[in-house]
Formats: C-alpha cells, structure tokens, sequence
C-alpha cells in the first residue's frame, strides 16, 4: 500500500491569490515575484501560520494565516527591506515579536563608520498598532516564541515569550499588559521588561511548539546532557528530563 500525502498548506494556492488581491501598498507584483520574498517564519501552537513577504516599495510585510478558517491577515508592516529571521504572535493576537537583519548589504556599506548591531528583537503592540519595543540589539542572530497557555485557559494578563540566542542562551521575558478604552491593549511597565535566565551554554536547542516544551543540549566533560524544559501557563517552567549522552557534535 502507498503512503499518500496531502498538503494541509501552501503559500503558492493559501497565500498569493490572497496577496494579489491586496491594495497596492501589500500586494505582491507578479506571481513570480512572489517565490522569491514569499516564505514561512513560524507555526504557533494554535496552527497558525506566520509569513512574510515583500510589497511594493520592498516593503517587509508579515501576516497570518488560520487554517482552520482559511483566512488571511496583515499584522505588521516595516516600510523597509529587512530580513526576518523570526516571529511570534500571542495567543491574543495583541503583541508580536519579531528578529530580523537589521540592515541591508547597501545600508552596511553605507555604515561603515558606525557600529550597528547585526541583529534586532522587537516587541511591538497590534491592537491597535503602536508602541514598538526593543528587546535585543546584537551581533549574533536571535530567535523569538510566544509561549502558548493551554487549551481550557482564556486571556491572560501577562505573555511569556522565549529569546533564542545564537550565543549559546535562552531567556524568558515577563509581558504585562493591560487594555485602555476597553479595546487598545498596550504594555504596562515603561522600563526593561522582567526576564528568566533559562538556560546559558547550549549547543543545540528545539522548541515543542505542541506540548510547550524546550529540548536543549549542553557540554559536559566528555559527555553532553540532553534536558528538557517545561513550560506551564503560571509563567513557570521545570527541567523534566536530564541525561547524558555521547554525542558528537559536528
């Protein structure tokens, strides 16, 4: 018997007849155009699906697709031409968090007298649109996740959200927010947001997207330790498996 496969999504048949359909300042130019900028950041733990693409102007656009409704949605727009890296959305559809390059080859030759960090973490507010955060400005790339409360739990006043670094460290920020004229939700502390060390020295990391779960490595002697991270909607999170293994790292 043959195994056969469906495709749950495609960009191509999900997302560019919705883009084509879009105003100027979000649309893409010509089909072809589309394969090029056209590409997937992100799953949540909900199934959705977090893309972004080039509009006119090389504008970096980033948007959202729910399977179950089969429905598209812009969340945010960079009116200018970055690399994105990574991004997450709350369950709430109220912040997102986003990594990308932070500047173009033209723009670093440009910069060639002034320092600029490589990479950028933002943390910026979508209901409606307003207040950006910065949450990391460096030189090695970062990775960003909201965590996601499970199923039965409904809004929360404070997110979680997981920072992935390309120097060998995880840390966890602590959102609060709180929602003004009953519709706009915003931030609540002015000054650095609160974060956990979750890990430092890693040398391989993977997110559970399904189960809220981290699996990490980290050199020990001649042995490296396999351990895994739980995370649960009460912002707290507890290491659940630790075992050492011979592992060669390549």
């Amino acid at each position: 018997m043959l195994l056969q496969l469906s495709a749950e999504f495609d960009l191509q048949s999900d997302v560019v007849p919705w883009l084509l359909a879009q105003g100027p300042a979000a649309a893409l130019d010509t089909f072809e155009k589309s394969a090029a900028t056209l590409y997937t950041v992100n799953v949540e733990r909900n199934g959705k699906i977090i893309y972004t693409w080039k509009g006119s102007g090389r504008n970096t656009c980033i948007g959202l697709y729910d399977p179950l409704n089969k429905h598209n949605e812009h969340l945010y727009t960079f009116e200018k031409d970055l690399h994105i890296i990574s991004c997450s959305i709350n369950n709430e559809k109220t912040l997102l968090a986003v990594s990308f390059l932070q500047s173009t080859k033209e723009e670093r030759v440009n910069h060639l007298l002034q320092p600029v960090s490589k990479c950028l973490a933002l943390l910026i507010e979508i209901h409606p649109i307003n207040n950006v955060r910065v949450l990391k400005a460096v030189d090695s790339c970062i990775r960003v996740q909201f965590l996601y409360p499970v199923a039965d739990k409904s809004s929360f006043l404070e997110n979680q959200l997981l920072l992935i670094s390309e120097d060998k460290y995880i840390e966890q920020f602590h959102i609060h927010i709180l929602t003004e004229d009953h519709q706009k939700v915003v931030i609540q502390k002015t000054g650095q947001l609160p974060r956990d060390r979750v890990v430092d020295d890693l040398i391989w990391a993977q997110w559970d997207m399904t189960e809220q779960r981290l699996f990490y490595i980290v050199p020990k002697e001649s042995r490296s330790i396999l351990k895994c991270v739980q995370f649960y909607p009460d912002e707290n999170f507890n290491l659940i498996v630790s075992h050492r293994y011979k592992i060669a790292i390549i």
